[in-house]
């Protein structure tokens, strides 16, 4: 981010401090940064305006034409964000906080208010019937058994695509009755003091070909051969059997729902969350079961994005999602 290295040593930050302070943007952050400024230098040199000491009225007309193109707010504010990293304060302030900025993106919520993808979710049961038609993990190729392993885990645990990549072997607990991976690298959720992800893995003695435990241990048998010195869970199922990112597990929920029946039109992977969120939900699990399984801070995100028509706190949302399919 060689713009908003520049922005910080103007200010007289150290290359040592400024290295630091890039930092704090994680990877997808400064991603999205990188296609937002690219916008902002475009727009600059289309005015012929240096980008890094632009006015306030320029940066309103580059968030104008954004929100024009009929882009969201989260997109306008990703931009202004990203501005706001590259272009000199004005009196010490950030340009992204400038009045006449906030009143802007306040006037942009207002004309396209942030929506929740979906008005209703999927039915839990359409997935895991598919799943237990699949048959004994043992029986599965490798493609097979990864799938059935994956849709399981994001859907008993209601967790991310990207806390699902990260599930680690040398950071696990195993007991009789379930599996605990411990989530230490940071995720999308990850804050200054908050506690590692736990996603538990349980029994479920009412249908091996749903238990999540019993395809986990046939899962590890099957890697074996050729997993080495490999310590995250999942691998390619094609050589060289590498580990795989979170971009990799969405698509491998997506072809599962599609092979399901499941309109991936409409329904992403993460829709996964939503599914076994609000069947866990309609099926008396608390709240703040769900919130502290699934791993929200606000009742509020989880109401308004995730609750959607259709023992140990992860125990009691994994039976209860896995209940749909036995009734």
């Amino acid at each position: 981010m060689p713009f908003v290295r520049e922005n910080l040593q103007r200010q007289g930050i150290s290359q040592d401090a400024a290295d630091i302070i890039i930092a704090s943007w994680r990877p997808a952050t400064k991603k999205s940064y990188r296609s937002a400024i690219q916008k902002w230098i475009l727009f600059c040199a289309r005015g012929q305006i240096n980008p890094v000491r632009a006015p306030v009225t320029v940066v309103l007309d580059c968030l104008t034409e954004e929100f024009h193109k009929g882009n969201s707010y989260s997109s306008v504010n990703t931009l202004r964000s990203a501005i706001s990293a590259i272009v000199a304060p004005i009196d010490v302030s950030p340009i992204g906080s400038h009045p006449l900025v906030k009143r802007f993106m306040t006037g942009v919520f207002n004309l396209r208010p942030a929506m929740p993808r979906y008005n209703f979710t999927w039915d839990v049961n359409i997935v895991f019937k598919y799943l237990k038609e699949l048959g004994p993990g043992e029986k599965l190729p490798l493609k097979g058994l990864t799938m059935k392993l994956v849709m399981l885990i994001a859907l008993i645990s209601g967790q991310r695509c990207q806390t699902l990549s990260l599930l680690d072997l040398d950071q696990v607990n195993v007991t009789r009755s379930n599996v605990t991976f411990v989530v230490t690298k940071l995720t999308k959720t990850s804050r200054v003091g908050s506690k590692p992800i736990s996603v538990v893995l349980s029994e479920y003695p009412h249908d091996e070909h749903l238990c999540v435990m019993k395809t986990l241990r046939e899962y590890l048998i099957k890697t074996r051969t050729f997993r080495g010195r490999e310590r995250s869970l999942f691998l390619s199922y094609t050589s060289p059997h590498k580990r795989v990112g979170s971009e990799t597990i969405s698509r491998w929920i997506k072809m599962t729902l599609q092979d399901a029946g499941i309109d991936i039109g409409r329904f992403k992977a993460h829709s996964t969350r939503s599914a076994a969120c609000s069947a866990a939900l309609q099926r008396g699990v608390p709240l703040d079961v769900i919130m502290t399984t699934a791993q929200w801070a606000r009742s509020s995100t989880f109401a308004k994005f995730y609750n959607k028509t259709i023992v140990p706190a992860s125990q009691k949302f994994a039976d209860a999602v896995l209940s749909c399919e036995a009734k």
